[in-house]
């Protein structure tokens, strides 16, 4: 009869450490809760034909797009992940319920963080050096903060004359915001 008792007991102890367990996880659930527009830092456990599935440690694996992994505006980009890559990722939207689905990306964090270093910048009046990426009518596309960027030819030289864009392909320039732009002898 003793030893019946203190199998209950230890069956009594273990649901207390059982309950224990659960309240921990439901806790782990709501301080995981995301957010549209949030930041997260996951990990790619799978690939698809069209995109990837990341664990940001929410209650579903979110789906990165393969259109959402990069974006033409942004200049030198990375290349594609593997499983087991780790990866910033922001939620684009939240489905919740019992299916829940989970849409992330990648480029449009990407362009966030490379346009508030660009803020930054102009914010502390820093000379920001841009590179020539191509040739288009009326200026250049230039590689700005690693993003893609236009300068008016107007705005290459003083009066806007005597630009020559035949090969400007890799030119360096400076641009001071609100001074216009010079050209950086390499």
């Amino acid at each position: 009869m003793e030893q019946i008792l203190e199998n209950d007991t230890e069956i009594a102890a273990q649901d207390a450490g059982s309950q224990e367990t659960m309240e921990s996880m439901m806790e782990q659930i709501a301080l995981s809760d995301l957010h549209k527009g949030e930041v997260r830092t996951g990990t790619v456990i799978g690939e698809t034909d069209n995109g990837w599935l990341v664990d940001v440690s929410y209650k579903c694996e979110g789906y990165l797009p393969a259109k959402e992994w990069t974006h033409r505006i942004l200049v030198g980009d990375a290349e594609k992940p593997h499983v087991g890559d780790s990866i910033d990722v922001q939620v684009v939207s939240i489905r919740e319920g019992e299916e829940a689905q989970l849409l992330l990306s990648r480029w449009r964090h990407e362009f966030d963080r490379r346009w508030s270093e660009f803020e930054d910048k102009l914010s502390k009046n820093e000379i920001v050096q841009v590179k020539t990426i191509r040739k288009v009518k009326g200026g250049l596309m230039v590689d700005c903060c690693g993003l893609e960027g236009f300068i008016p030819i107007s705005h290459l030289a003083a009066d806007g004359r005597g630009v020559n864009l035949r090969q400007p392909h890799g030119d360096r320039h400076v641009c001071v915001y609100g001074k216009g732009v010079k050209r950086r002898e390499p």
